[in-house]
């Protein structure tokens, strides 16, 4: 059997924000830069480094944010309060 290498292969889950969802611990996600604004956008590379966030604006290196789990909970938080989502318990009831 040959395989036509013009036909389209099944792409994963694809997020609106970060595209093709996959079991990575690397995201880019498409965000813009009122600093650097001439090209309009800028990508921000989001890893997980061991027990860390790492965010890391450009994917230039030039300015890395490393959050701890207590600095990455109370990003989730504010983010959630900020766009109106309830709260989550860490226990039910």
């Amino acid at each position: 059997m040959v395989s036509d290498p013009g036909a389209r292969r099944s792409m994963p889950g694809t997020d609106p924000v970060t595209g093709p969802t996959r079991k990575s611990n690397r995201r880019v996600v498409m965000t813009t830069c009122t600093a650097h604004g001439a090209a309009g956008f800028t990508n921000l590379l989001v890893t997980k480094e061991g027990g860390f966030i790492v965010l890391n604006p450009h994917v230039g290196n030039c300015c890395i944010l490393r959050l701890d789990e207590h600095a990455a909970t109370a990003m989730y938080h504010l983010f959630g309060e900020w766009l109106g989502y309830e709260p989550v318990s860490a226990v039910d009831g």
